[in-house]
């Protein structure tokens, strides 16, 4: 493993991680969603404590600080990664930011007025597009926001006031130009969106992208699914949403003819979507929890926080804290285990599905759930249950010799950091 690490492969590795995170648009992405890590992290609570079967009643209740966390985690991002870039770049990060949460809003959540069933009207805003769906497009209008703002700034495109006016007065005012410019160009790209396609801005970027993955429903297919949904985790885009939207269809029905099949005294058959979800098998999309074990005892002050907080939410099949806190999200070094985990993961579901080791699901389960439990309550089979335990050491073993590289790489930082304070 020492060799490993000295090869010119680990090596060129380091320094292609290195020139990424010196990127001031990428350490924005990355420094932007770490800031939500507490936000993600009371999600990930509530996601947890709302498969208990709670009466409704109590699940409404967890509900909202989900939906108010999590959920809007897009927007927040939108607001975090707008601060950190304009800060690199020297410009006032509280107005950018305010003024890129403000355009996302615009775009994903667009304020409308409804008709209600007793006649009476009321404004109201769709905010399906707040969470993961809208993420990769609240990082654009963030980053392109600050630029803009800054090349208008630059340029003196501004109003500028007197001396003699308090400065917050003064830069509200320097503001309006930039954030004028700025609304033209993506409310108006929205509006076209709305009028021609009857769609927002950020339901439009993930219908494009879906588009080429509704016909891929063979094993190889399934395989260029996954591959597709984790290359767009790596860059902040919420692929298991995209896919889950389409295969969701496909999966329920076959597995509601397997139950079909068992209902009537037959085995359950195996199809290719039913692959599909292994992606996020062991730890949530990833399978990120032997990553989390991993750097447990990190000597890394970063990894070991983050793999701590991450551990008890990657149990039950939730990997935000992780892939945005450590992060794997534009990050060339993690990324590439992040996507070569799932896939083996997938193989080796494939197979024991093959020879008769796993038993297809004929119960139809599609919440997050703890490790095993899903498995358990869609097959009734203990084999099953066990196949995500078993998978740990093979998840670890895959990620261990790049976690180690990066680990290297931000113990040396972390401690240029405590030399210099």
């Amino acid at each position: 493993m020492s060799n490993f690490f000295e090869s010119s492969f680990a090596k060129k590795l380091q320094g292609y991680g290195e020139k990424f995170s010196g990127n001031q648009y990428l350490s924005a992405i990355t420094s932007g969603l770490m800031i939500a890590m507490s936000t993600i992290m009371v999600g990930a609570i509530c996601q947890i404590l709302s498969v208990i079967p709670f009466p409704d009643t109590v699940k409404a209740i967890l509900t909202v600080p989900y939906n108010m966390t999590t959920g809007i985690l897009a927007l927040i991002a939108a607001f975090s990664i707008a601060f950190v870039l304009a800060g690199s770049l020297k410009q006032k990060p509280l107005s950018n930011a305010i003024m890129s949460a403000a355009l996302f809003l615009m775009v994903a959540a667009p304020a409308q007025s409804v008709t209600l069933e007793n006649g009476s009207s009321m404004t109201v805003m769709d905010t399906s597009s707040l969470g993961g769906i809208g993420l990769f497009t609240a990082i654009i209008i963030a980053l392109l926001s600050v630029r803009i703002t800054k090349f208008c700034k630059d340029k003196n495109i501004i109003i500028r006031m007197p001396d003699v006016v308090p400065q917050f007065l003064a830069d509200s005012f320097s503001n309006i130009i930039p954030l004028l410019i700025n609304v033209i160009i993506f409310h108006g790209l929205n509006t076209i969106l709305q009028y021609t396609v009857n769609m927002t801005l950020p339901l439009a970027i993930m219908y494009v992208l879906a588009i080429p993955l509704s016909f891929l429903t063979s094993t190889a297919g399934i395989f260029i699914v996954a591959l597709f949904a984790l290359i767009l985790w790596i860059f902040g885009i919420h692929g298991t949403m995209i896919i889950m939207s389409l295969m969701l269809p496909s999966y329920m029905q076959a597995v509601m003819s397997n139950a079909e099949l068992v209902a009537a005294g037959a085995d359950p058959v195996f199809t290719p979507v039913l692959m599909v979800f292994q992606i996020a098998a062991v730890g949530g999309t990833g399978c990120t929890l032997g990553l989390a074990i991993l750097g447990w005892r990190s000597k890394s002050e970063q990894i070991k926080a983050v793999s701590r907080a991450g551990l008890v939410p990657g149990l039950c099949n939730i990997n935000e804290p992780i892939s945005f806190g450590m992060p794997i999200v534009y990050n060339p070094i993690l990324a590439i285990p992040y996507v070569i985990t799932p896939v083996v993961m997938m193989l080796i579901y494939y197979l024991g599905m093959s020879v008769g080791i796993l038993k297809a699901p004929h119960i139809l389960m599609v919440s997050i759930l703890p490790l095993g439990v899903g498995e358990f309550l869609g097959t009734l089979s203990w084999t099953n249950v066990l196949f995500p335990f078993l998978m740990i050491p093979v998840t670890m073993l895959i990620y261990y010799p790049f976690f180690k590289i990066y680990e290297n790489q931000l113990v040396t930082k972390e401690a240029a950091l405590k030399e210099s304070a």
